[in-house]
């Protein structure tokens, strides 16, 4: 049960984070965001980090990541 928490937690605390990106970002990074949001690739999920240099919302999507990254480490290496 503990595990499904944190997943949903993770997963519900990354969309929101993209989904604030695209909400308030101007231009092609709101754009891409959307993208992300429509498709969570890895080829969409990587143009938008490219594009987080330099900006407010970068280190709010890294740790939106790593929580992801983290629940998935956790899975592949316990099962």
């Amino acid at each position: 049960m503990i595990m499904h928490l944190e997943t949903s937690l993770a997963r519900n605390g990354f969309f929101v984070c993209v989904g604030q990106i695209a909400r308030l970002a101007e231009g092609e990074d709101g754009a891409l965001a959307r993208a992300v949001l429509e498709q969570p690739d890895y080829a969409n999920l990587r143009r938008l980090l490219n594009a987080s240099h330099g900006k407010p919302w970068r280190l709010p999507l890294l740790e939106a990541l790593a929580e992801i990254g983290m629940l998935y480490a956790q899975e592949m290496v316990y099962g």
